[in-house]
């Protein structure tokens, strides 16, 4: 756990807020709401920012930055969850302390928003969802796709090895 250094946000132009929500993505644990914000470094330059897990995507507009920054998000956790030490890791990366300032910066978003009853936990953009399912549901594809060939490699592993070590031979004997 890394908790000496604080990521800076000076000179950093932050533009939005938002949260991921995962319904079901487990039987035997919830992902808790994740935070984002949205950061404008040019026109077409747009960086989102995970803030629990410590990720970070960039995309030509803002809504193409939130969608990578979810699609990062699932294969990331899947990833944790399959190769890592588990929900375990990921509590660790959103206890630590680097990602304060940013944290600063969604709870100035959220408090403005809120103001003019905009907040985040009241006004949820359908355009924004609708980008960030499909690009969630095309890395998937990807993930599952390279999880298939994986194991396609694997089965050509032991088929090969049969080939060229032959079947081995089963002995049967009944009762008498």
């Amino acid at each position: 756990m890394i908790d000496e250094y604080t990521l800076p946000t000076d000179g950093m132009k932050f533009i939005g807020a938002g949260k991921i929500m995962y319904n079901n993505f487990s039987d035997d644990f919830n992902i808790p709401h994740l935070h984002f914000v949205v950061i404008q470094y040019e026109k077409d330059i747009y960086q989102a920012v995970n803030l629990e897990l410590q990720l970070f995507a960039a995309g030509e507009t803002f809504e193409n930055a939130i969608a990578e920054l979810a699609a990062l998000t699932t294969t990331h956790i899947l990833s944790v969850l399959d190769d890592g030490r588990g929900y375990d890791e990921l509590e660790e990366t959103a206890v630590e302390s680097a990602m304060d300032a940013y944290w600063r910066e969604y709870r100035r978003i959220e408090f403005a928003a809120a103001r003019n009853k905009r907040d985040i936990g009241h006004n949820v953009e359908q355009r924004i969802n609708n980008i960030i399912k499909n690009t969630i549901l095309e890395k998937l594809k990807l993930y599952i796709k390279d999880i298939i060939q994986k194991e396609a490699d694997a089965v050509e592993e032991i088929l090969d090895f049969f080939m060229r070590c032959g079947i081995p031979d089963i002995l049967y004997q009944e009762a008498a």
